[in-house]
């Protein structure tokens, strides 16, 4: 057991000498005097105003931890500062000990206002910033800080020089993947630390949070950014490297009044940033076709409660045909909206849903009309054929998806067979586990699955390797153009990704299928399922009742 008073005294020397942060012969000094007061840990926690402490939005740095911790032994206390910072320190008692004594008690109270005096003297502004400002994940500055340094840019009327961007790495939750959490993490690292290097002046490149990051760069620089988030290979080691490039929304500060704050600068790079992953190059800039979108982004989202209460969303059925003896073989459900007298077209409306819930919500109510015409159709004795129905990927985060789909099917006393749940495969960073578990557990209930628009995103042999789906949709992008030589690419690939399919055992059906040369193609590749405007565009729902 170290001695208190004489543990005291060296820290208080040390600390009188420190003009920065504690030094080793300081920490020296702590230990043998938490040694002498049985103290196993002491922590700093740190909030931005009182009403931070309200809601529990601290950080905390451990100044001290040795051993084992007594969880029902601890004492705190707290302090305010002039800018209304609030910090609280917390010493538990080393696991095992004896109850603390009166004068034990007292001695740890002194020991914590010694830490505060000179925490705040020497270190605690910096202690705070790296609290508040820090992450400490990738080493470097955080979004608290992102809006703090641009603010100070504005004020100091700079801003003008500079462009922000927004951008995130394009499919790393695959690298994650493959590589494991840790590594991923420190591949990272490396290529952020790639720009960083990069940054002069009041440039500066801060972490939102995952793998988005948002920053400041002047703007003869733009063009080298631009170039580095294109692709730069990432050394994993001595035999390894991958290749990370970023989706990327920009905006060039032309006139610097129009940002009066860090969130008017925010506001515009994330919305070219969100452009940009919705269209088909990975770069964005903000300009006024994205004012206009954000414009009609709001009107969407303000129309939606009352056009799905009213109903205005109906069920149009694109049927699918078997080529063998072109008979009707399926169908599958689209979404038409029509608002005030006109027909809102579903690339005006789906995007913009797809960004939220309501998609979802949308979803839903798609499978619920179906199901209910599907219901009445066999009611009234039609020879009633399969409905593929379309669900977002932004289901697979709810827990209880499943028994959703199927308390709707249930409840409109629909057969499993007559019900198809088609899911994209476009998107690179869904979570894998969570769509074979869904998968698993429709075909476990009788429910037809299908991967939709497979090969227009990121394919994977997995994907159909190890997911149990019914159906392979093909999109009609694998469709060549009969009268062009170049094309013969496609139709080989056509015909090994048909092979493929039926090799393991999954209905094969190709959409877009416009002509008649589209038609023998697929019937020479032995593919007997297809869907397009060569039989059908999607149709009214009465107009395709007759069909059945």
């Amino acid at each position: 057991m170290g001695d208190y008073t004489s543990g005291l005294e060296k820290f208080l020397t040390v600390m009188n000498k420190a003009n920065d942060s504690l030094s080793e012969e300081a920490v020296e000094a702590l230990d043998e005097v938490c040694e002498a007061l049985k103290i196993g840990q002491i922590k700093i926690t740190f909030y931005e105003s009182e009403a931070s402490e309200k809601d529990n939005e601290g950080n905390s740095l451990v100044l001290y931890y040795s051993g084992d911790v007594d969880s029902k032994g601890s004492i705190s206390r707290k302090f305010r500062n002039n800018a209304g910072n609030v910090i609280i320190y917390n010493v538990w008692r080393l696991s095992g000990a004896d109850i603390w004594s009166d004068e034990e008690l007292s001695r740890i109270l002194l020991l914590i206002e010694t830490l505060y005096i000179y925490n705040g003297r020497t270190r605690l502004l910096k202690i705070t910033d790296r609290l508040t400002y820090w992450d400490e994940g990738l080493g470097m500055w955080n979004m608290k800080y992102f809006m703090r340094h641009v603010g100070r840019v504005i004020a100091e009327g700079k801003l003008g020089e500079y462009f922000g961007i927004y951008f995130n790495l394009k499919g790393f939750s695959v690298i994650n993947q493959q590589l494991g959490r840790e590594q991923g993490t420190e591949v990272m690292r490396k290529y952020i630390k790639g720009i960083i290097e990069m940054e002069e002046d009041e440039e500066i490149l801060c972490r939102i949070g995952g793998d988005n990051f948002v920053g400041i760069a002047k703007k003869e620089r733009l063009e080298k950014t631009e170039g580095y988030l294109s692709g730069k290979d990432v050394q994993v080691d001595d035999n390894y490297s991958v290749n990370i490039s970023a989706v990327a929304g920009f905006y060039v500060v032309n006139n610097a009044d129009d940002i009066k704050s860090p969130v008017d600068l925010m506001d515009r790079i994330s919305a070219a940033f969100h452009m940009a992953r919705r269209g088909v190059s990975n770069f964005a800039y903000f300009d006024e076709k994205i004012i206009q979108y954000q414009i009609h982004t709001k009107w969407v989202e303000a129309q939606f409660p009352n056009a799905i209460k009213n109903e205005e969303f109906k069920v149009f059925y694109q049927p699918k045909i078997g080529l063998k003896d072109t008979k009707l073989a399926g169908a599958e459900a689209l979404c038409r909206w029509f608002h005030d007298g006109n027909i809102i077209s579903p690339m005006e409306f789906i995007p913009v849903l797809e960004q939220s819930i309501n998609i979802c919500k949308l979803d839903f109510y798609m499978l619920d009309h179906v199901c209910k015409d599907i219901r009445r159709w066999l009611d009234e004795g039609k020879k009633v054929v399969r409905v593929s129905v379309n669900l977002s990927r932004r289901h697979l985060s709810d827990t209880n998806i499943l028994k959703r789909i199927v308390d709707i099917i249930d409840g409109n006393n629909v057969p499993h067979e007559y019900i198809e749940i088609e899911l994209t495969e476009t998107t690179t960073d869904v979570g894998f586990r969570d769509l074979k578990v869904l998968v698993n557990g429709l075909q476990s209930l009788g429910i037809s699955t299908a991967v939709d628009d497979f090969g227009v995103g990121y394919s994977s042999l997995n994907l159909i390797r190890d997911i149990p789906w019914n159906v392979i949709k093909l999109d009609k992008s694998f469709l060549p153009d009969i009268n062009d030589a170049k094309e013969e690419e496609k139709a080989i690939m056509l015909k090994y990704v048909i092979a493929m399919a039926q090799s393991l055992g999954l209905e094969c059906i190709v959409e877009g299928v416009e002509t008649e040369e589209h038609v023998e193609m697929l019937k020479e590749n032995c593919c007997y399922l297809a869907q397009g405007f060569y039989f059908d565009k999607p149709l009214p729902k009465d107009v395709f009742e007759k069909k059945l």
